[in-house]
């Protein structure tokens, strides 16, 4: 931790520290879907660019309860974005709608 008055970067915001920092549980995905009784409707994923790292962690099996995936994507390299769009192929989610602004998207997925 720095010292009292260091500044911090927050969503592009210079904002005090005891502003900008807060600790809070979390949970995978595995977990969370396994919590909610292993069927879920819809998993709405905005992650600020997390979402990359938490599918690529996540199971097979986790997914198997889930039927619609509404997701932001945020810039990342080509690549990384064709294995995340490939990964929820290989689940079985197909594209139902995309909206894209500049390096930003966010996609309708349903299954089944």
């Amino acid at each position: 931790a720095g010292a009292e008055g260091d500044i911090w970067f927050a969503n592009d915001r210079v904002v005090p520290q005891e502003v900008a920092t807060q600790r809070v549980q979390a949970v995978t995905f595995d977990d969370a879907v396994l919590r909610a009784g292993g069927s879920v409707e819809l998993v709405k994923m905005d992650c600020e660019g997390s979402e990359y790292d938490i599918i690529a962690a996540s199971s097979t099996a986790a997914w198997a309860g889930v039927r619609a995936l509404v997701i932001e994507l945020h810039p990342a390299p080509r690549d990384v974005r064709m294995r995340l769009v490939d990964r929820l192929a290989e689940l079985g989610f197909r594209e139902q709608w995309r909206e894209e602004s500049g390096e930003m998207a966010v996609l309708c997925l349903t299954r089944g």
